[in-house]
């Protein structure tokens, strides 16, 4: 996923960038504990990815600050509203 977010960065491609977000999304969202993903359960992997995207939201949303912008809300780990 990373090397094809790379790569669509670099050619300017934004179908394949919303593609991996998508994916992305979808990934994060089933890490947690269900019937169906009980076999690829990885709490430590869950939460270093969760970890990531909460700072990764935070680091925008102060750049964002930075700007000028005003913060309203900022919720979940994809979610800022300015």
């Amino acid at each position: 996923m990373r090397d094809a977010r790379a790569r669509a960065l670099d050619e300017d491609d934004a179908v394949t960038l919303e593609y991996v977000k998508a994916l992305y999304s979808d990934f994060v969202s089933t890490m947690e504990e269900t019937k169906s993903n009980r076999d690829l359960r990885r709490p430590d992997w869950m939460h270093i990815i969760r970890s990531q995207a909460f700072a990764n939201l935070w680091s925008k949303a102060y750049k964002a600050y930075d700007e000028g912008l005003t913060l309203v809300k900022v919720c979940g780990a994809d979610e800022l509203h300015l």
